[in-house]
């Protein structure tokens, strides 16, 4: 797996109109099994119980993906009832994701560190991390991927959330 990191806050052109920064085509994740932390296996059904999943890629040798995890954190216990949020870390070794995300009070949030099927293929295909997408109930990719340190979290995240609710109609 070959990834970049993006530890400056993204200024620039590539911007669109939710503030996220070009990242490349993303798979949807209409159909994976994927294994957490815990050992746990869930599938792409998961998705079905919300109107919307932001799916945020990180990995633990990537300061811009640890300094964000706070801003997840934060973001995760704010958000309402239809939108879930899950982590997929790219790089479980040596037990440290367990405990950055315990280190951020992240332990209760679904974090898959292994996966198969369009999972691998999503995986796969990251350019820059962090990077961040929203599904809809389906495993579709709505928007474009949210890429590296956001100057203004809360703004951007909230957009591309509201984006992906509105064309998901609710």
């Amino acid at each position: 797996l070959l990834c970049s990191c993006s530890g400056s806050k993204n200024k620039g052109k590539d911007k669109d109109d939710t503030g996220a920064v070009e990242q490349g085509q993303i798979v949807d994740l209409k159909i994976f099994n994927g294994y957490t932390l815990k050992g746990n296996m869930f599938t792409n059904e998961m998705f079905a119980d919300y109107d919307a999943t932001v799916v945020y890629f990180w990995a633990p040798w990537s300061d811009a993906s640890v300094y964000e995890l706070k801003n997840i954190g934060t973001l995760a216990k704010r958000l309402p009832e239809n939108v879930y949020l899950i982590t997929v870390c790219l790089d479980s070794d040596e037990g440290k994701p367990k405990k950055i995300l315990e280190d951020f009070d992240m332990s209760k949030i679904r974090t898959f560190v292994d996966g198969d099927a369009d999972l691998k293929t999503a995986c796969d295909s990251i350019v820059n991390i962090p990077c961040t997408v929203v599904v809809n109930g389906a495993g579709t990719v709505i928007g474009k991927p949210i890429v590296g340190v956001q100057e203004d979290f809360e703004k951007v995240y909230l957009k591309a959330i509201n984006k992906a609710l509105k064309d998901s109609g609710k």
